[in-house]
This record gives structure tokens, sequence and C-alpha cells, in this order.
């Protein structure tokens, strides 16, 4: 049972440090936690996007019609590839518990996702990628 008696917080001004003396030790305990999720999702994903990126390479050249369409598709694979994958590494990198990270990386699963769609022609598969 805990020493501190329960309190409305719909009625209370003061500082949570008055309602639960041991704030400052649960506020680092969350900041841990949730660096640590930070850690594990930034590796995650700094191994995943460069899969991805040679994933959509290898996409163009197998999948994609030769030709015209298939050597632009190739091209973009490369290029959109790229500035799916290098700013998010760049973030995951350099600033890794700021929250731009995480907006940068999904943008750019995002971004795979259309990628996918586009050198695939739509196919009835693919768009199902987004929501995985």
């Amino acid at each position: 049972m805990s020493d501190v008696a329960p309190v409305s917080l719909n009625a209370f001004s003061g500082s949570l440090e008055e309602v639960r003396p041991d704030a400052a030790r649960v506020r680092n305990l969350m900041v841990t936690y949730e660096q640590g999720v930070y850690s594990r999702t930034n590796r995650l994903f700094a191994w995943l996007l460069p899969v991805q990126w040679l994933i959509s390479i290898a996409t163009a050249l197998w999948w994609v019609p030769r030709g015209a369409a298939g050597a632009d598709s190739v091209k973009a694979a490369i290029l959109m590839g790229g500035l799916f994958t290098l700013p998010s590494l760049a973030a995951i990198r350099w600033l890794p518990y700021h929250p731009s990270t995480r907006f940068t990386v999904a943008l750019s699963q995002a971004g795979f996702s259309a990628l996918l769609i586009l050198m695939t022609g739509g196919r009835i598969e693919t768009p199902f990628h987004v929501f995985a």
C-alpha cells in the first residue's frame, strides 16, 4: 500500500512532486524506457531502410518491363530510394531521440510504399505494403 493518499487532480493546482514525492524517479524511469524503445527502433530501421532500397532496385530490375520504362524505373528506384533512405539514416545517426527522426522514418516508409506501387504499375498486391 502506498503512503500517499489519492488526490483528485481536477481540484489540484500544485506540482506533481506534491502529489507523488518520487515523481523525479518516475520521470527518469520513463525517459530511460522511452530512449530504450527509440534505440531499438532506430537500430531496426537503420538496417531495414538500406535493405528496402536494395529490394526496390532489385524489383525495378526484375519485375519492371524492359525498354525505356524499365530504365526509368531503375533510375527512379536508385534516386528515390536514396532520397528516402539517406535523410532517415542521417536523422537516426545524429538526432536519435528527436521527434523529427520518427517523422522522417515514417515519411520514408510511406515513400517506399509509393515507389513500390509505382514500379509495379499498381498491381493489386502492392498497395498492401502500405498496410504492412
